[in-house]
């Protein structure tokens, strides 16, 4: 996305998070699909376009600092006690 090419991906819930809808997404388990979506981005230069320009600004909304402080948070609640245990022992 951030190279300004078209993105065709596999539909796993990681990566159509991470795509925010700026990819095809296609099962990983058919070959067919993704005969067919890549020949519906090699084909049509609209597609192309449009997923270039929704990539573009997926691209420019992430950032490392943003990626790591969200982690953080998310690990800090594995870390921290949980209120209701403080004191129990």
């Amino acid at each position: 996305m951030a190279a300004g090419l078209p993105v065709v991906a596999s539909a796993t819930p990681a990566v159509a998070e991470v795509c925010h809808g700026a990819a095809l997404l296609v099962s990983p388990f058919s070959p067919e699909h993704w005969v067919e979506a890549l020949g519906s981005v090699l084909s049509s230069p609209t597609l192309r376009t449009e997923l270039v320009g929704k990539g573009r600004a997926v691209a420019e909304s992430a950032s490392w600092a943003d990626g790591a402080a969200q982690l953080y948070r998310m690990l800090s609640e594995f870390t921290e006690p949980s209120p209701a245990l403080v004191g129990t022992r």
